[in-house]
């Protein structure tokens, strides 16, 4: 998957600094006191919001990130955190329970997202070396949810060898990758 992701007129970029915070929390003041509070914000880091009205909250995110070179860059206007994507993505599945899985070998990172019905259960992401700990923080994160993963459809987006599908499949009711 290239770094920057073309959809919809919206790039995605890959950034572990992002929460989900109540929409009544609208200030930048707030915002970016929360952000300082979960995660190390540099004093000229720049915090945005995105909206997410069906679930009554915004996704805050740092827009600063390193680029596929590993320099400093800032994400444009219309530039959101992948995780943005996979959020809006999980309302196009029909499953009550779904997840979505986004395993990024090169930085070894893992992004999440849970839905049950309608509800927003869980958005994050993990330091993950493999396949098999990325599958570990999704059953970890379902466990804590006491969501079932044999009735979660799941959809991976990272190329796994046939024998890691099957690994995720042997623990989900529907695990579908490559996409």
């Amino acid at each position: 998957m290239p770094f920057f992701e073309f959809a919809m007129a919206n790039y995605y970029f890959r950034s572990t600094k992002f929460t989900i915070v109540p929409e009544e929390i609208n200030s930048p003041e707030q915002q970016k006191k929360i952000m300082l509070e979960l995660f190390a914000i540099a004093p000229d880091e720049i915090i945005r919001h995105a909206e997410l009205p069906e679930h009554h909250a915004l996704l805050l995110f740092s827009a600063n990130y390193a680029d596929e070179n590993g320099k400093p860059a800032i994400a444009g206007e219309d530039v959101l955190p992948i995780i943005y994507k996979h959020i809006k993505r999980l309302e196009e599945i029909s499953e009550y329970n779904k997840a979505i899985l986004d395993f990024d070998r090169t930085s070894k990172t893992s992004y999440i997202a849970i839905n049950q019905g309608d509800k927003l259960i869980i958005a994050n992401s993990f330091h993950t070396s493999d396949s098999a700990s990325a599958l570990y923080f999704l059953l970890e994160a379902l466990r804590q949810k006491q969501i079932n993963p044999r009735q979660t459809a799941l959809e991976i987006y990272s190329i796994l060898s046939k024998s890691e599908l099957a690994l995720f499949r042997s623990y989900l009711k529907k695990a579908d990758a490559g996409l």
